[in-house]
């Protein structure tokens, strides 16, 4: 699974825990996001841990992080991520979007400790289907805004 918690064997041995290294992954985006490719939509995943790249990251290093279920930041303090502001170029046509997700739109905490036996959760389409559903409506009206042509 592309899910981001891979580890290389040469580098566990510098990680004080590497379960909590591979915790902090992109679970189950490939069953959130399944849907965009077939909107015709490029999306970006990697096996390695976000620990040891972020592909998503800032290269200085600055927190890109935002909290909280469905929020948002417009202008704000947030500004997306490297993959965003380094490949988007809106006035030649090349739009980029980077939402930042919350596991628990998709899965349930554990209802033991955490511990790597019970992390992580299953995915649960159930508890999933408004968060793919509002993903969805986000892309589409963004793809659609990239298909209207600009005024003259």
């Amino acid at each position: 699974m592309d899910n981001g918690s891979d580890i290389p064997v040469a580098l566990v041995g510098r990680f004080v825990s590497p379960w909590l290294a591979t915790r902090d992954a992109d679970w189950w985006v490939d069953k959130l996001d399944g849907f965009a490719t077939d909107l015709g939509a490029t999306t970006i995943r990697t096996r390695a841990s976000r620990r040891v790249i972020d592909v998503n990251g800032d290269p200085s290093g600055a927190s890109l992080c935002n909290a909280g279920p469905f929020s948002r930041v417009t202008y704000g303090r947030f500004r997306g991520g490297s993959i965003t502001r380094h490949y988007g170029r809106p006035e030649m046509g090349i739009n980029a979007i980077q939402m930042e997700l919350a596991c628990r739109g998709s899965i349930h905490d554990p209802a033991q400790a955490l511990e790597p036996a019970t992390w992580t959760s299953p995915y649960d389409p159930k508890q999933a289907e408004p968060l793919r559903a509002t993903l969805q409506a986000i892309l589409i009206v963004c793809l659609t805004f990239t298909e209207t042509p600009s005024p003259s």
